[in-house]
């Protein structure tokens, strides 16, 4: 059994949360908020609750990257988890070309999507590692 992590698509207004299911990345849910308290209590209060091990951080450039890293900060002061960066540029363009593929219209939010996205490649790469050893 893999061990639980969760994944973050951070943002200034909004994040999608994902999580997995063994080695299978499933979209969790959207954090609107106006207080990034309050968004970083909801996030420490599910991953306590459900035993959370280490969290993987999707992270771009430039500003986004800075607020990011400041975000990351305040998180790592709350648990007392691995916060692993992980690449996410490009994941609500990818995202948004997979939906593109269904015949369903795409949803207004897609950040918990995007941080599905994110822990996929994270799992592959990590298992495609663990292959190589």
């Amino acid at each position: 059994m893999k061990e639980k992590l969760l994944a973050i698509d951070f943002g200034t207004k909004r994040m999608g949360l994902a999580v997995n299911q063994d080695f299978l990345a499933q979209p969790l849910k959207i954090i609107h908020y106006q207080n990034q308290d309050e968004a970083l209590e909801e996030i420490v209060n599910y991953c306590n609750k459900n035993q959370i091990k280490k969290i993987i951080l999707g992270i771009s450039e430039n500003e986004t990257a800075r607020k990011t890293r400041r975000f990351e900060k305040k998180l790592q002061d709350l648990l007392s988890i691995p916060i692993i960066y992980f690449d996410e540029t490009l994941s609500s363009s990818e995202v948004i070309a997979r939906m593109k593929l269904r015949s369903k219209p795409i949803p207004k939010y897609i950040d918990h999507f995007a941080a599905a996205f994110i822990l996929e490649e994270w799992l592959a790469l990590e298992n495609s590692s663990h292959l190589d050893n």
